[in-house]
């Protein structure tokens, strides 16, 4: 996980070895945001968001 921001239920993650971000909102993250924090390994899928016309990390789970 690169960015979160708990207080506004979104943030950022990296993939394709670091060299892109992709952002997610909290509803996506099936754990719940607790325990989401910079840094986190978080395993996901890239999805689109049909409201926004945009790719969004989707099934956003935590990895060990």
């Amino acid at each position: 996980m690169d960015r979160f921001f708990a207080e506004k239920g979104f943030g950022f993650v990296h993939f394709d070895k670091g060299q892109q971000s992709i952002f997610f909102h909290v509803t996506q993250c099936e754990d719940g945001a607790e325990g989401m924090a910079p840094g986190t390994r978080v395993s996901f899928r890239i999805g689109h968001n049909p409201k926004k016309g945009k790719t969004q990390a989707e099934d956003l789970r935590r990895v060990d």
